[in-house]
């Protein structure tokens, strides 16, 4: 009972000599171990979805403020519409 606590546990040094006594043991922390890298990649992949969309929403708000830009809207209004900061917009400015 104790080295499946250990195993539950994490505590590493009691898991190598729980793997040795255990083929089950054995068994269930390398299971663990795949789990873990398959989360691991899971949460990859989630984070360059979400770096993908705030990519996105960023070109889509830079197109906004060009086009408010050529119609003459002041900075502050760009600034609260598409949350660019006043410095972003500048630059926006002299890009065109």
């Amino acid at each position: 009972m104790a080295d499946w606590l250990n195993l539950i546990l994490g505590n590493e040094g009691a898991i190598e000599m729980a793997i040795q006594r255990n083929a089950d043991i054995a068994r269930v922390n390398e299971e663990n171990k795949e789990l873990s890298e398959a989360e691991d990649w899971a949460q990859f992949l989630r984070d360059v979805a979400r770096y993908d969309e705030n990519t996105r929403k960023r070109y889509e708000m830079e197109d906004i403020a060009k086009k408010m830009l050529k119609e003459n809207v002041n900075i502050e209004t760009i600034r609260k519409v598409t949350e660019l900061t006043k410095k972003e917009i500048e630059k926006l400015m002299e890009d065109r």
